[in-house]
């Protein structure tokens, strides 16, 4: 159910109209935003997981969505509720992303626009047929096992 879209310059997925409802903070710069597609042009009514790897403007990217301000946990692994409607993602048009330099401009109807710029993307697609809540809820018990695994081999040495 993968789509990886780590090397292009297109996404696979139309993300307008779709709503951002959670963001999941993997480390200090990465974050993986789950999304609800839009029914008009996703009938099956999917959820999508866009992973954002190693954002270099992340201190930007932090400010103008207010994601410091929501902040619940000071913790290094954070949770924050999105609720945004997406007018546009794509990849920027004026700066062209190559290899471990991805470029993404980014519309949200309750805040405006911002570039993100990261080290990679990543589409991972739900379809509503199959038990994507099933399947997410392991995806991110993955995730999150594997960060806090790599905190604690770290934090012993």
């Amino acid at each position: 159910m993968s789509k990886n879209t780590k090397n292009t310059n297109s996404l696979k997925y139309n993300y307008h109209d779709s709503n951002a409802d959670f963001a999941n903070f993997l480390n200090d710069r990465s974050v993986e935003i789950i999304f609800k597609l839009y029914e008009v042009f996703y009938p099956d009514k999917p959820k999508l997981i866009l992973r954002i790897r190693e954002i270099w403007n992340i201190q930007k990217f932090l400010k103008y969505p207010n994601l410091e301000e929501r902040n619940l946990k000071k913790s290094s692994f954070r949770k924050h509720s999105l609720i945004g409607r997406i007018d546009r993602i794509q990849f920027d048009t004026k700066r062209k992303s190559e290899r471990k330099n991805v470029f993404l401009y980014w519309n949200l109807d309750s805040i405006g626009s911002f570039r993100i710029h990261c080290k990679s993307i990543e589409e991972l697609y739900f379809p509503k047929s199959k038990p994507w809540s099933l399947i997410l809820t392991f995806e991110l018990l993955r995730i999150t096992a594997k960060f806090r695994f790599s905190k604690i081999f770290l934090d012993l040495f």
